[in-house]
């Protein structure tokens, strides 16, 4: 009997522990399946490229940045981004240096001229190193050790040592072509995905930049985008097109009659969300595509003389920025509108009208931040600019929640990017001022 009594706490015990046990096992594995789904890489919380993460998102499922805010520092960055010949901006962050590219508006015509890839710590705003590479050197994506950038002047993918500068490696892309464009790469869990001058889709090794596939069959344009094992481009023809990422075999292609020009593609919630802009009648339509299959599931026309100037994926919504052109005067204080729309059927959810003309749009938990200026063009044609600011909205409502101005100086030049770029990294948010190349770094109040 008292063998029988001792051992009815063992084995309690062991039940105990098992259960224990099985709940971390599941706790894990769920962990690893809302990674997977999320698209998300092991620098989660970093703002790594252009959009975000490969999938081009705007938005950081796994930062907590929420308002109120404060602002930690602000420092320049080298050189002042005023004159006429040189334009700049932010593009990504890591824990300790946050990635500029610096560019004369000219290089397209002056051979000579140089775009320059930066790194500045974010502690001290000091310059570490810079990268030079050609007279059309686009922006980059960052994964790991390296930056993955492309040139055009020759077209070719740099690998940079992002503690350094160096060059780790190149790979050719194509012998000189006629567009002379840039597209930005995304890196995938090791690959870089890059389109060429010839309208080729490369899959090339991030730590040896051998090719693992090309996909020549179709010509494509912009930059694509990768998420659930399939990487998402758009064709020359208007199409969309989504191949496997690994084998860089074409799984389905679709196109409809009434697109004109589609810009580059974004990927969540299940769908490829992407920007059809008639030029010849002045209007955009928003688009969402069923990811796995290319099955369309719906479309928003949005009226016109209005452009899509941005848009965030977030939790079942679509954040969408409008500005309308005809409201673009000194006098006017709206010129554009922010609003929501549901991912199942784009229906709208929210509008908000915007001080300014709203662009960037980056999202973190519960919260969406714009940044905006206004925007005016004067009687002989030179692009005016009245300071910028970036405001916070509550993602289920709509409703301000919090404004932070970061462009004080009243007018700018065309050529500039006039709203200010915006990144949420590392459980901060940065603004760039590139009227004074300043970057401004705010961050949740203690």
């Amino acid at each position: 009997m008292e063998n029988e009594r001792a051992s009815k706490p063992k084995s309690s015990l062991l039940i105990i522990v098992a259960v224990v046990v099985l709940i971390l096992i599941a706790v894990l594995v769920a962990r690893s399946l809302l990674t997977t789904s999320l698209g998300s890489d092991r620098h989660s919380r970093l703002w790594l490229m252009m959009g975000y993460d490969a999938a081009r998102t705007n938005y950081n499922f796994l930062e907590t940045t929420e308002p109120p805010l404060k602002q930690e520092k602000a420092f320049g960055l080298g050189s002042n981004s005023s004159s006429e010949n040189t334009a700049t901006t932010i593009f990504a962050a890591d824990e300790d240096n946050i990635y500029l590219l610096s560019y004369s508006s000219s290089s397209a015509k002056d051979k000579k001229a140089e775009n320059k890839i930066e790194a500045f710590d974010l502690e001290t705003g000091k310059r570490k190193w810079r990268f030079s590479g050609g007279s059309m050197l686009g922006l980059g994506a960052v994964e790991d050790e390296h930056i993955y950038c492309v040139s055009t002047e020759p077209n070719v993918v740099f690998a940079i040592d992002v503690s350094t500068g160096k060059k780790v490696w190149q790979s050719k892309l194509a012998d000189k072509g006629a567009a002379q464009q840039y597209y930005v790469p995304v890196v995938r869990r090791g690959i870089v995905y890059a389109v060429s001058e010839n309208s080729e889709l490369f899959a090339l090794d991030g730590k040896t930049g051998k090719k693992r596939w090309v996909f020549s069959e179709i010509p494509v344009a912009g930059s694509p985008a990768v998420s659930g094992g399939l990487v998402y481009s758009v064709t020359k023809d208007g199409r969309v097109l989504a191949l496997d990422a690994a084998s860089g075999e074409q799984k389905w292609i679709v196109g409809a009659p009434n697109w004109t020009s589609l810009l580059n593609p974004a990927v969540g919630n299940g769908q490829v969300c992407l920007v059809d802009r008639d030029r010849r009648k002045a209007t955009d339509t928003m688009i969402a595509i069923d990811a796995r299959n290319g099955e369309m599931l719906w479309q928003s026309k949005i009226e016109p003389n209005v452009i899509i100037n941005g848009f965030c994926i977030g939790k079942e919504k679509v954040f969408i920025s409008l500005g309308e052109f005809k409201k673009a005067k000194p006098e006017s204080r709206y010129q554009g509108k922010v609003f929501a729309v549901s991912s199942k059927n784009g229906k709208r959810l929210w509008k908000k009208e915007t001080w300014g003309m709203p662009a960037f749009l980056v999202g973190a938990q519960d919260t969406l931040y714009v940044s905006s200026s206004k925007v005016w063009r004067g009687v002989n044609g030179r692009l005016h600019v009245e300071g910028g600011s970036i405001f916070a909205f509550s993602m289920d409502t709509g409703k301000e929640i919090e404004e932070y101005k970061v462009v004080r100086k009243k007018s700018g030049y065309e050529g500039t990017y006039f709203q200010p770029p915006l990144l949420i990294s590392n459980g901060k948010l940065l603004a760039h001022d590139v009227v004074n190349n300043t970057v401004y770094v705010f961050a949740e109040e203690p």
